[in-house]
């Protein structure tokens, strides 16, 4: 069983990584989805009962712009934390 389960959800836009929907152990934070989206990451920690950590990633390409989607993440690589 898990003693934390925290994630937030990063959205790649022409901008960079913005950040989007989270929930922390204190709370959720709700916001919009940039309009720009190309891709979105679901950056997730659980911290099991044995207090090993385990991190995860959920990638979704929202465009299918396969060309701008590699220009865009070979310019701003995924490098986030909760």
């Amino acid at each position: 069983m898990a003693i934390s389960s925290e994630y937030t959800y990063w959205h790649l836009t022409p901008h960079g990584w913005v950040d989007g929907n989270s929930k922390t152990d204190s709370g959720n934070w709700s916001k919009s989805v940039p309009y720009d989206t190309f891709v979105t990451v679901k950056y997730q920690e659980v911290l099991e009962d044995d207090f090993s950590i385990t991190k995860t990633t959920e990638r979704t390409e929202v465009r299918t712009d396969t060309a701008r989607i590699q220009e865009l993440e070979a310019k701003f690589p995924f490098e986030f934390h909760i």
